[in-house]
């Protein structure tokens, strides 16, 4: 009987770790894209302030952006 007990809690524990591991590396992938999108965001407003090389700022955040979905 303290075998099947033993055996429940430890299927029970690794489903609950297998859970947790799934939503931390969920998180890392959200927080990937809101950095993307923040840089992206930083970008547009330099060129809306006015400065040429804040163009190639946006051109760079781009170029990132595609080599790292490859």
């Amino acid at each position: 009987m303290a075998s099947v007990t033993a055996d429940l809690f430890i299927g029970k524990f690794v489903a609950i770790l297998e859970s947790e591991a799934a939503s931390i590396a969920g998180v890392d992938d959200q927080v990937d894209e809101i950095k993307l999108e923040l840089e992206f965001m930083k970008a547009f407003l330099a060129v809306a302030d006015g400065g040429n090389k804040a163009h190639t700022q946006v051109e760079e955040v781009w170029i990132t952006s595609m080599i790292s979905k490859q």
